[in-house]
Parts: structure tokens; sequence; C-alpha cells
């Protein structure tokens, strides 16, 4: 399991997957050499092939990273919310919409996005990275959070994870496409801010004041999430 880097704990393998980050943001995967990830972190191409033997290898540890940080992230949010279901699962929300904006993230969807026609190759590798950092799906984790925010409101949520997915596609895009297609740069408080908007209206939308069950309109259970798109 990769565990989250310590903080203010810089190693030389930090400094790698650093410059991977810079230098995939700014030039995609084909123009990031490793010769070009050694000049940027200020050590010798021997150090980054003792730590990456390939640059496929050293793609996935920066999102090795992304993903490890994400769960902690997570349970932090989780644990200042108390008892609270509905701040919980908003402060989860802002928790998972941080962790998808992150660098190591926006430089996966840049790389996506240019080299489309290899777009199951790099699915793949994002997917072997979630499961290599030992990180439980997101969804997975949303979902009895949405189900408690649920039964506060006295209403019964059918299908939990999928309504989750409907407030992840509603959350967290549309600021990635943002930042993807632009100098865009939220602030925390922004990102606050937004989610806790998205959340409260995904809430009033899907578990209405009077209503008892929460049920997808016909057909939407269809819509791929996720690594389903390459299936």
């Amino acid at each position: 399991m990769v565990q989250p880097r310590p903080h203010g704990a810089r190693t030389k393998r930090d400094a790698i997957l650093d410059a991977a980050v810079d230098l995939l943001l700014a030039h995609g995967y084909d123009g990031t050499s490793m010769d070009a990830v050694a000049a940027r972190a200020g050590v010798s191409k021997t150090t980054v092939y003792a730590h990456f033997d390939h640059k496929d290898a050293l793609f996935r540890a920066v999102m090795e990273h992304a993903t490890a940080v994400l769960v902690p992230n997570i349970n932090d949010a989780i644990a200042a919310a108390e008892h609270d279901p509905i701040e919980r699962l908003k402060l989860a929300m802002i928790a998972v919409v941080q962790s998808a904006i992150a660098p190591e993230l926006i430089a996966f969807f840049r790389v996506l996005i240019s080299e489309h026609g290899r777009r199951e190759q790099f699915a793949g590798v994002i997917e072997q990275a979630r499961r290599d950092a030992g990180a439980p799906d997101v969804v997975s984790i949303l979902a009895p959070l949405l189900h408690a925010a649920g039964v506060s409101r006295g209403v019964e949520v059918v299908d939990p994870e999928q309504w989750v997915i409907v407030l992840l596609r509603l959350s967290a895009p549309t600021i990635q496409f943002d930042i993807l297609t632009s100098a865009f740069t939220p602030s925390p408080q922004l990102i606050e801010t937004h989610v806790r908007l998205v959340v409260g209206v995904f809430l009033d939308g899907a578990l209405p004041a009077g209503a008892r069950r929460a049920v997808l309109p016909e057909g939407y259970a269809t819509y791929p999430w996720g690594p389903a798109f390459e299936r």
C-alpha cells in the first residue's frame, strides 16, 4: 500500500514525482522524457531509473500518490463533522473535490485528453494505481454517507451508489473542466462554497421534504462511471 508523503519530509523520489507532474502538465505524456524529469528534479538519470524503471512506472506512481491521499482526506473531513450526517456528506465531498483537482490528477486528465487514442492504456494505469494504493472506490465511501443523510430526512435512498455518481458528476468535473481549459485556480474557500451549494441543491432535489423514497429515473443506471467507460 502506498503511503502519503509525510509533511515536510522531502526525498529524491518526491522531487522526481513533483518534476513529473510539472512536465506532464506542460508537455503531456509523450513530451515528458526521463531525461527531462531528471533535469527538472535536479537528480541524475540513474537516480530516476533507480526509482522507476520506465516512464509508465513513473506515471503510475504519480497516480498512486494522488489516490493514496484521498481516503485520509475524506476520513479527516468526516471526523470533523461529528454526528451531523448532512455535514459529514458535505465535508467528505469537499475533500473529494479538493483531491480531484490535485496537480497529479489534472496532469492525468490533460494526458488522457491529448492522448485520446491511448485512453484505455491510461485509464488502466489510474485504476491499477488506485488498487496499488489500497484505496477503495470513492463511490463506496460516499454511498453510506448519502444513505445516512437520507435517513436524517426520513427518506430511503434507493441505490445510493448511483445517486452518489450523480452527485460526483455535479461537483468535481465542472471545476476540473475550468482548470483544464483556462488559467483558473480555485481557492479552497471557493471550492468549499461551490461544493456546499451543489450538495445542498442536490439534497433538496433528490430528498425533497415529504418524500419517502429517492429513486433514480429509469435508465439512468446504464450511464457508466469511470473505468466502466472502457469496458
